[in-house]
């Protein structure tokens, strides 16, 4: 079943949940590439994508820019958000994915239909999870995702590189 809506939390999702502080305060993360390509394919899906992440951040909103990506900040309440946008879109829980690796999205994929998370998720998350992923956070979540669940529209968007 293609899902109306995927829900990405960013940090040990999009990256492996590190990030790198300069003497400055500037703050750095490492993203994988087959994420971008991940992305492309889900986005070919008649599937809305957003990142609800709990802290506004330049980091997070250039990778998201580049991925064309819709970030939302949650604070530590990603349910309400994803609740009031299944409201506005009128989508049933079975209807949405969430993808996320720690205890404050627990609620969310309590919630949703679908709930996703990458191998080295908090062990309490993956109780939770639908699904637990091959690859780490920061690995190509996104590719992983398309790949397993989609793997004709990841093959058919390879063929037009």
């Amino acid at each position: 079943m293609v899902p109306k809506a995927i829900f990405f939390d960013f940090d040990g999702v999009f990256t492996d949940n590190r990030v790198v502080v300069s003497e400055s305060g500037h703050e750095s993360v490492i993203c994988n590439r087959a994420d971008g390509l991940g992305i492309r394919c889900l986005k070919t899906l008649p599937t809305k994508l957003f990142v609800v992440t709990t802290e506004s951040n330049p980091v997070v909103e250039r990778r998201c820019c580049k991925l064309e990506l819709k970030v939302i900040v949650a604070g530590y309440d990603k349910v309400t958000v994803v609740r009031n946008l299944m409201l506005v879109h009128q989508w049933a829980p079975e209807d949405v994915w969430f993808v996320g690796n720690d205890l404050n999205d627990i609620d969310v994929m309590k919630y949703v239909g679908t709930s996703l998370a990458p191998s080295d998720a908090d062990h309490s998350v993956k109780a939770f999870v639908s699904h637990v992923l091959n690859c780490r956070g920061g690995e190509g979540v996104a590719k992983e995702i398309a790949r397993v669940f989609f793997p004709e529209t990841l093959r058919s968007i390879c063929k037009t590189l």
